[in-house]
Protein backbone atom coordinates (compact mmCIF):
# COMPACT_ATOMS: atom_id res chain seq x y z
CA UNK A 1 0.00 0.00 0.00
CA UNK A 2 1.27 3.50 -0.92
CA UNK A 3 0.22 6.75 0.30
CA UNK A 4 0.62 10.46 -0.69
CA UNK A 5 -0.38 13.42 1.15
CA UNK A 6 -2.34 15.71 -1.10
CA UNK A 7 -3.18 18.53 1.00
CA UNK A 8 -2.43 20.11 4.93
CA UNK A 9 -3.46 23.31 6.51
CA UNK A 10 -2.71 24.09 10.40
CA UNK A 11 -4.99 26.50 12.28
CA UNK A 12 -4.89 27.81 15.79
CA UNK A 13 -7.23 29.00 18.18
CA UNK A 14 -5.33 30.41 21.06
CA UNK A 15 -4.04 26.67 22.93
CA UNK A 16 -6.25 24.82 20.03
CA UNK A 17 -4.59 23.38 17.16
CA UNK A 18 -6.17 22.02 14.08
CA UNK A 19 -4.78 19.92 11.66
CA UNK A 20 -6.48 19.42 8.30
CA UNK A 21 -5.06 17.16 5.76
CA UNK A 22 -5.88 14.90 2.71
CA UNK A 23 -4.52 11.89 2.55
CA UNK A 24 -4.07 9.48 -0.62
CA UNK A 25 -3.64 5.87 -0.41
CA UNK A 26 -2.97 3.04 -3.48
CA UNK A 27 -4.95 -0.32 -2.02
CA UNK A 28 -5.90 -3.87 -3.96
CA UNK A 29 -9.37 -3.32 -5.84
CA UNK A 30 -10.37 -6.30 -3.51
CA UNK A 31 -10.03 -4.51 -0.29
CA UNK A 32 -11.75 -1.08 -1.94
CA UNK A 33 -15.72 -2.25 -0.84
CA UNK A 34 -14.07 -3.54 3.04
CA UNK A 35 -12.40 0.33 3.40
CA UNK A 36 -15.11 2.07 2.29
CA UNK A 37 -17.88 0.30 4.69
CA UNK A 38 -15.38 0.31 7.54
CA UNK A 39 -12.46 2.64 7.33
CA UNK A 40 -11.05 2.60 10.69
CA UNK A 41 -11.22 -1.15 11.09
CA UNK A 42 -8.36 -1.10 7.93
CA UNK A 43 -6.71 2.73 8.84
CA UNK A 44 -5.42 2.67 11.29
CA UNK A 45 -5.68 6.47 12.55
CA UNK A 46 -6.70 8.12 16.02
CA UNK A 47 -8.67 10.82 14.42
CA UNK A 48 -12.27 11.86 12.54
CA UNK A 49 -12.38 11.36 9.41
CA UNK A 50 -14.51 14.03 7.01
CA UNK A 51 -14.80 12.36 4.11
CA UNK A 52 -13.79 9.19 2.23
CA UNK A 53 -13.67 8.66 -1.57
CA UNK A 54 -12.51 5.96 -4.39
CA UNK A 55 -10.87 7.42 -6.99
CA UNK A 56 -9.00 5.98 -9.73
CA UNK A 57 -5.11 4.99 -9.30
CA UNK A 58 -2.36 5.52 -11.71
CA UNK A 59 -1.65 1.28 -10.71
CA UNK A 60 -4.13 -0.62 -13.28
CA UNK A 61 -4.26 -3.42 -10.56
CA UNK A 62 -5.45 -1.07 -7.42
CA UNK A 63 -7.84 1.90 -6.46
CA UNK A 64 -7.20 4.87 -4.58
CA UNK A 65 -8.74 6.40 -1.62
CA UNK A 66 -8.86 9.32 -0.77
CA UNK A 67 -9.31 10.64 2.85
CA UNK A 68 -10.04 13.82 4.57
CA UNK A 69 -8.87 13.64 8.10
CA UNK A 70 -9.35 16.27 10.65
CA UNK A 71 -7.39 16.70 14.26
CA UNK A 72 -7.52 18.70 17.40
CA UNK A 73 -4.38 19.06 19.15
CA UNK A 74 -4.48 21.02 22.66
Amino acid sequence: MSADLEYISVDRYNDLYLLDFIVLIDVPENSVRNILEDPKQYIHINTSIQEIQELESPDENKQRIKFHVTECIW
